[in-house]
Parts: C-alpha cells; structure tokens; sequence
C-alpha cells in the first residue's frame, strides 16, 4: 500500500525518553504520489480515567448524533488503553442517564469503536444533573474500573441547557476531584452553566455545530493528556534565619528536624491533595545567607493549578506556621509531547494530495519534545 511511512522505528517508546527541549524524536514522510496521510503518531499513554458524558437529547437529532459518534471514534486514536494508560467509559444522558460501558469494560480501540457504533440515538429531555449525579456514585467507582493512582476526567457534551438546576451536583462532582472539562455545541447553550460545570475557565470549549468537533480532537486529546500527565513543581520559600551549613547534611539533627517541621506544615497547608503531592525538601542558603526551603513537588497536570494558589496564600500570609518569610517562588513545568498529528490526514488531505502529485515531491513532518512552562512567580517582601 501507497502510503506514509515512518522514518524512525517504534516512535511512541521514542518520545517517552527524550530529555532535550525541541529534540527531534520522530519523522514521517508522504511519499510522492501517494496523496493519503495514514499515521501511526504518538499517543496519550498517561494513566487516566477518561468518561465522556454525551447529550443526546431531543435537541441534538439522529443526524447529529451519528456525527458525535465519529468524533469519539476519532477521539480515541489519540490514546493508549489498558490497565497501566488511560481507561474509557461512556455515559449517555437525556431524561434518564445510560452506562453505554465502563472504565473496565474494554481496554482495545476496536472493542471501544465497536461499542461506540452501537449506540443509539434516545432523544428526550436534557436531564445534566443526573449525569453528573452519575460521575459521582458510579462512573468512577472502583467496581466499574477507577483506579486511586489515575486522574479522573470527565468530558461534558451537551447543544443545550439542563432542565434542572445542577448547582448542588457540581459541588458533588468537585468535592470528589473530578477534572470536569465542558463542549458546548451549537447557540443553545448556556455559556453560565458550562463555565459552572467545568473545572476551570479553560477547560471550557465550543463548537459551533457537530461538524466543528471533527476538527477538535487532537487538541483536546492534548488538553486531556495533560491533567493525566506528571508534573514537576518546585517552590523555594526564604526564611528570616541564618542559614547553617549543618542544614547540609541530610544525616544531621539540624536536617531532619528543620525538615520534619516544614513537611508537617506543607501537608497542612495542602489539605486534601496532601496524599496526591510527592515531596522532596532541601535547604539552600539565601544570596543574604538565610535558610531557603526548596520544596520539590510530584503530582498529576490538573493539581498544579491548586499547589500555585496554595504557594501564593503562603506567599500572601507571610509566614509558614510559625516561621516568618521573605520570600517565594513557584515554577512548575513539565515535558510534553504533540500528539494528534494524525488529524492532519483529516484537515489537510487536499493539501496533501496537490503536494504529493508532484513526482519527487515529498512531505516530511516531525514530531519535537516541548517543555512547556504553566506557572512561575517570584514574591519579595522588603
């Protein structure tokens, strides 16, 4: 068969080893006079507990339904299934909510698909509470697949407003730490209800009819990804104390007290996410020589947001339990990939197929490692 082929061998274990921003990890090339794009790209591998929560009310239509279909197919190629990635399940909601399957009921794309194609177009009212009542006792639950050590996401898609207040069920799903993201398709949303919904102002999307979402997945398969994914926080905190070179010495009484104090405090101060952060301490001198307490911080995407409010209340008060401040930083980053690439077989074929008619002509894309930076800031108190 006439199609792309990959230049560098097994491109998935490729990008996962890569330590060098904008390191090229993996090239693919249309061959002339091919005019199909047909890729095997790198894909969401994170451990994550992925529902998709899908409207299919009266409203939507059988038609549009069908298209919603494909767009979860093609959602789907963007990710890596099994009990060590990520794990999907469907709910369907309109007046009543329906399992179309679970996290645990399959673990291949084909078996995914094939459930996805058998679903079947209810129509009704548009009954969101209900769904979200269902993320909370039972999508995520451990005897329907959900897994303490992955990240919870749930993908709300809906043309129109509940016909119920959810208020009450969105504090419910929050209080369980559900990563809530928000699709709204077409006008007759309600722009309100789904920044409620949603877990934050950017996990809010729209389309502006069914269509659209066939052009969306490889950016939204990177958004999922990424609260899925591990990310790296460090914090520095200075102290108004001098600093000792005892502090060195992980072994010294200094050390281990001085370190036990700050840990204790930081898990307090962490609250809920304390047993979700993975915590490093060490100690610094300050360039005024005082004590700096650097904190190197483990945890999932979607946290980071929470340790960087946390950090600046910290910040913000001045003092750590009983120590007063100077100053505070926090940097958080992490390695990410470009996934989706697939979609260009999908948004470029023309452009693709009037290249590759050329005889010699040849496209070459590359896949490139990205560090990308999610917060940093530096509070000084003179």
């Amino acid at each position: 068969m006439n199609c792309a082929q990959t230049a560098v061998s097994n491109i998935v274990s490729t990008y996962l080893n890569v330590t060098d921003s904008n390191q090229m990890v993996g090239t693919l090339d249309i061959l002339a006079g091919s005019g199909y794009l047909s890729i095997d790209a790198p894909r969401c591998g994170v451990e994550m507990d992925l529902v998709l929560v899908l409207d299919d009310s009266g409203s939507v239509g059988a038609d549009n339904f069908n298209t919603l279909k494909e767009f979860v197919k093609r959602l789907t190629t963007q990710f890596d299934f099994g009990q060590g990635a990520t794990r999907l399940g469907i709910l369907q909601y309109s007046t009543d909510v329906t399992t179309v399957f679970s996290l645990n009921s399959y673990d291949t794309l084909e078996d995914i698909n094939t459930a996805v194609d058998d679903m079947i177009y209810k129509g009704g009212g548009t009954n969101t509470h209900l769904a979200l009542y269902e993320l909370v006792n039972n999508a995520f639950s451990v005897q329907n697949g959900g897994r303490p050590t992955a990240s919870k996401v749930a993908v709300v898609i809906t043309d129109g407003m509940s016909t119920q207040p959810i208020t009450r069920a969105v504090q419910d799903v929050k209080a369980v730490g559900i990563i809530v993201y928000t699709m709204g398709v077409g006008t007759g949303t309600d722009q309100s209800e789904l920044q409620q919904l949603a877990s934050s102002p950017d996990r809010v999307f729209g389309a502006s009819n069914y269509d659209s979402l066939l052009t969306m997945t490889g950016s939204l398969a990177n958004r999922f990804c990424d609260d899925g994914s591990s990310v790296v926080s460090v914090a520095t905190v200075d102290l108004d104390q001098d600093f000792s070179i005892q502090l060195l010495n992980v072994t010294s009484a200094s050390f281990i007290t001085l370190r036990a104090t700050f840990l204790n405090q930081l898990n307090f101060v962490l609250g809920r996410f304390a047993n979700l952060v993975t915590v490093n301490i060490n100690f610094q001198p300050s360039l005024s020589n005082k004590v700096r307490v650097v904190f190197t911080m483990n945890c999932l995407g979607y946290i980071v947001n929470e340790l960087q409010v946390i950090i600046n209340q910290v910040a913000s008060s001045r003092t750590f339990g009983n120590v007063t401040i100077t100053a505070v930083t926090f940097d958080a980053h992490d390695p990410g990939v470009l996934y989706g690439i697939v979609e260009v077989n999908r948004t470029f074929t023309s452009e693709l197929r009037s290249i590759s008619s050329y005889e010699a002509a040849v496209l070459r894309i590359t896949f490139t490692y990205q560090v990308n930076i999610f917060h940093y800031f530096y509070v000084h108190y003179d």
